[in-house]
């Protein structure tokens, strides 16, 4: 009987370890497929003009104008912004949701820098506000800045992307505006 029960056990286990590894397997692939979080940041894709506000050193604030192409890669998972403006400045960023840190990120890289930007965040429980922090190295004085930057969606045609920036514990001055319109 003893042996029996031993048998029965042994089999309900081996029967039990497959079971759980596709549990764990489904789990995974769940957690790897874009959810909720992502569709947040649906608004964003489209045809943009974009009115440009910004301000380094000492100087006046400057305005350029650009353009920007947002669309959906990798299967839903990242949106990427394509930015030109009429001084050749090309910018390309991607913004997304990891789902394993549980945040709200962005990757910046442009054509006139070799720096990569990156900061990540969480939205407000709206959904209207993405806030940001990481770390960039100022190209004018090579220091390491904070960077806190904030995303504010106003409506369906408009939203605004925000750069604050601060180095070693100053006062955080505002850098960028960028005021976003939808392309009709």
């Amino acid at each position: 009987m003893k042996l029996l029960v031993l048998f029965a056990m042994l089999v309900s286990a081996c029967l039990a370890a497959p079971q759980e590894k596709n549990q764990q397997m489904t789990d995974t692939m769940k957690a790897m497929q874009p959810g909720e979080h992502h569709k947040q940041l649906d608004g964003l894709a489209g045809s943009w003009d974009v009115m440009v506000k910004f301000k380094y050193g000492p100087g006046p604030e400057r305005q350029s104008h650009a353009t920007s192409e947002a669309l959906w890669i990798l299967g839903g998972r990242f949106i990427q912004q394509v930015y030109k403006n009429e001084s050749g400045l090309e910018v390309r960023q991607f913004l997304g949701y990891d789902n394993q840190k549980k945040k709200f990120f962005e990757i910046k890289l442009d054509n006139m820098d070799t720096g990569v930007l990156r900061t990540e965040g969480t939205i407000s429980e709206d959904g209207k506000v993405i806030t940001n922090i990481g770390e960039r190295t100022d190209p004018m004085t090579g220091q390491t800045t904070r960077l806190r930057t904030v995303t504010t969606i106003i409506d369906r045609d408009h939203y605004t992307l925000e750069w604050y920036q601060s180095a070693g514990g100053e006062k955080e001055d505002k850098v960028v505006t960028m005021l976003h319109t939808r392309k009709k």
